[in-house]
């Protein structure tokens, strides 16, 4: 039996259309591996100035609550603990997805514990998270060789620096509109105190 023209074409109209969404995917997958290194070096640059930025002003060393503060400089004091808690965390993450094996600024978190943010479990919390992203690298290593090579397929046209990334770019986004929010926060109530 003879196909005919409608069919020879439909057939090959579905072989160009299976041929354009590989294509389609594989340009997908090129622009997210771009994107993600900039993305990443973005952020570190990012968090770096934001800390050197608190550095400078002093505002690490003047976050302890002292018995004479008002209630507007307590309040002050414990947005600015909770953003330098926020970028430390992110800080964490970032360490973990450029390999580093112990985050950074980790014993500067357990330095600080006493010290309350915004809401009261803002150290602990980063402690909590800071740890977590710590011991996770170890947790992800597999020895199976059929989870090894299905890995390894999903990572072709990447490093494991991205790879890394990607498990932490939601929780590293999501600080970074929480710092965002806190950030919003702080310079209303500055604009508040200087209005008084």
């Amino acid at each position: 039996m003879e196909d005919s023209p409608l069919s020879i074409a439909a057939s090959i109209a579905g072989l160009l259309t299976f041929v354009v969404a590989i294509i389609a995917a594989i340009y997908v997958r090129y622009e997210d591996v771009r994107n993600g290194k900039v993305e990443l070096a973005v952020i570190q640059i990012s968090v770096q100035n934001k800390m050197s930025d608190l550095n400078a002003m002093g505002m690490i060393e003047r976050i302890t609550i002292e018995p004479n503060d008002g209630v507007e400089a307590i309040w002050l004091k414990k947005l600015i603990t909770s953003i330098v808690a926020t970028e430390i965390v992110i800080l964490s993450y970032l360490a973990y997805a450029q390999g580093i094996p112990n985050a950074p600024n980790v014993s500067r978190v357990i330095e600080l514990t006493t010290l309350v943010g915004v809401e009261p479990t803002t150290w602990r919390d980063a402690i909590d998270e800071v740890q977590t992203v710590t011991a996770r690298q170890q947790l992800l290593r597999s020895n199976n060789v059929a989870v090894r090579s299905v890995q390894s397929v999903l990572r072709l046209g990447t490093t494991p620096r991205l790879v890394r990334w990607y498990r932490v770019r939601t929780k590293v986004l999501e600080r970074i509109r929480e710092r965002e929010d806190l950030q919003s926060r702080l310079l209303s109530h500055q604009i508040d105190m200087a209005n008084s």
